[in-house]
């Protein structure tokens, strides 16, 4: 646990999880940390801009690598499952940004564009050294439909040899109309 930008803003990590544990644990701490703040009167809020402050919003970056049988995968199947994920990237948004504040961040440490670089924090997909960052979820997102939507995007991309690099919505209604439409 770390301060980030904002006043009274925190960076929180988890160690490396194997499957749906990280979700697990994404959604175990929010609810913790919001049933310990009521139990002593105070409010814990993982809005993206909680009171309307002007900074950089609260983001839910979601770590992952792609292992097989104990094996983390290839250069080409990476490749092609992260040009799923940028090619449905319009529509995961909704699932990433699930509330209108979160369009708020977009240009602010969150991305504007369906696009992956090596160490870029402002790409949806940040490339490190041995797994990725996806930097489209804000606080807000529920972890789970962040997974889900994040799986079957790279998988479809690895099947069907997909493309991305589209504009990313700016509104949750326009998000919602992408994700009607895939």
């Amino acid at each position: 646990m770390n301060c980030e930008y904002g006043a009274g803003q925190l960076e929180i990590t988890f160690a490396p999880m194997y499957g749906i544990a990280g979700p697990d644990a994404g959604a175990s701490f929010k609810t913790a940390v919001k049933e310990l703040c009521q139990a002593r009167g105070l409010i814990a809020s993982f809005m993206t801009k909680p009171f309307g402050i002007n900074a950089v919003g609260n983001g839910g970056h979601f770590n992952f690598s792609l292992w097989k049988d104990g094996n983390l995968q290839g250069t080409e199947f990476t490749k092609r499952f992260i040009a799923g994920v940028l090619h449905h990237a319009p529509a995961l948004e909704a699932l990433c940004s699930p509330t209108p504040p979160c369009y708020e961040r977009h240009g602010h440490w969150a991305p504007t564009h369906a696009n992956s670089g090596y160490e870029d924090r402002m790409a949806a997909i940040r490339i490190k050294d041995e797994y990725m960052e996806l930097r489209m979820p804000s606080a807000s997102s529920n972890p789970y439909l962040v997974v889900a939507g994040l799986i079957a995007a790279g998988l479809h991309g690895v099947e069907e040899e997909l493309t991305g690099g589209e504009k990313l919505p700016t509104n949750l209604p326009d998000a919602l109309l992408e994700l009607e439409k895939d």
